[in-house]
């Protein structure tokens, strides 16, 4: 076995070994996928594929024992066919991430199913015409003239793929748009260079990485984000204070603000849970509005959310409470919901020295916070009587 056999050899194997890895995470994290998770199944069994027959290839090319080429133009037709195969499903995962759904699809499968048939035709009329590629006399794989046709339509599903994850970016999770985006990083470096420099044969494992990407960026997200908002989930919101309480440098102050959404029990009661959900996302979406880059904001239970800041102004979490306060005013009238959004809450300013632990800490914001709802019952100008407020 020649040295680049070898390497190639090996390269493959990574790849397998990654996607194989991959399949085996996602399965031991749950029995039963989603159509998602089945899609992008998929693209790890397209690309497994492409790169059995890629090390087929490379073990057959140049060799003059019997049938080596009886198997080599088959093996090199079936590896020309999937190469756009994983560009193609990666288009649908992400029209599927953006959209939750193929409903709108329509005419639109038409376009992504043409140029992969085109690839087919082309892929088989090589084995007389020479257009994609020929095995000489000395069964030894070339490119054909029309090589760079199948490098268009491979790339224009990544390409299209990545012009609609950036157009419609604001309709995605914040947490899934950076992993989706690097998906086409790593396999369109590696296809320019494998491309421009015959002979090389990278692409494949380097999509084999794009997925690790992927997987890595979603599934890590998944552990430490709400699935429904995608604000951090409570448990990150605890190593986060922890490791923020024991790093205090005796200067900033450590403020938290606990809310909670008004009346949201009736919000489900009287329009469903599924309203309640929207109300949920909406509320999350407003508080986001409301804080700062540096701030950190986590749903901390059903409908309560935590807030935590850390600056040399003191009176910095009341700035975000007046925000948001502000924010909910302007959502409500643009919304124009069969009910409003609205927020008890409760805040705590924790000076520069004071020593708190978790506990403490959530536990002072925690009573503020129904000291503030109970204060909003016990009004004697009900503030839950708006005429709008559950219609």
């Amino acid at each position: 076995m020649s040295e680049l056999l070898l390497a190639y050899a090996t390269i493959n194997a990574v790849g397998l070994s990654l996607l194989l890895t991959i399949y085996v995470f996602m399965r031991q994290r749950s029995r039963f996928f989603t159509l998602d998770q089945h899609i992008f199944v998929a693209i790890l069994a397209a690309n497994a594929l492409i790169l059995i027959f890629d090390a087929f290839m490379w073990i057959l090319d140049g060799q003059i024992y019997h049938f080596a080429r009886d198997f080599l133009q088959p093996a090199t037709v079936i590896y020309y066919i999937l190469n756009p195969v994983v560009g193609m499903i990666w288009l649908i995962y992400v029209y599927l991430q953006i959209f939750g759904s193929f409903k709108k699809m329509r005419y639109k499968w038409i376009l992504i199913f043409l140029p992969f048939v085109l690839n087919i035709v082309l892929a088989m009329l090589s084995l007389k015409y020479d257009l994609l590629f020929y095995i000489n006399q000395d069964n030894t794989y070339i490119r054909g003239q029309f090589f760079y046709v199948e490098s268009i339509i491979s790339f224009s599903y990544l390409a299209v793929a990545f012009a609609i994850i950036i157009i419609y970016r604001k309709r995605i999770k914040r947490e899934k748009v950076l992993p989706l985006i690097m998906y086409a990083v790593p396999s369109t470096i590696a296809g320019i260079i494998q491309v421009l420099f015959y002979g090389v044969s990278i692409i494949w494992v380097s999509t084999a990485v794009a997925s690790l990407i992927v997987f890595i960026g979603l599934q890590s997200k998944s552990l430490i984000t709400d699935h429904l908002t995608g604000l951090y989930n409570r448990g990150h919101l605890e190593n986060y204070l922890v490791w923020k309480l024991s790093k205090r440098d005796g200067k900033k102050y450590l403020s938290g603000a606990m809310l909670d959404i008004d009346r949201f029990k009736d919000i489900n009661d009287k329009f469903g849970h599924i309203a309640g959900d929207i109300a949920l996302e909406e509320a999350s979406q407003v508080l986001l509005k409301s804080v700062g880059k540096k701030d950190f904001i986590a749903r901390y239970a059903g409908d309560e959310f935590v807030i935590i800041t850390e600056s040399l102004d003191k009176d910095y979490i009341e700035n975000v409470l007046k925000k948001l306060e502000d924010n909910l005013i302007v959502h409500n009238r643009v919304k124009n919901n069969l009910y409003d959004l609205h927020f008890s809450y409760g805040y705590h300013v924790f000076g520069p020295t004071e020593d708190y632990d978790f506990e403490n800490f959530i536990n002072t914001i925690d009573k503020k916070m129904y000291q503030n709802k109970k204060e909003k019952y016990d009004s004697l100008i009900d503030l839950y009587d708006y005429p709008d407020y559950l219609v």
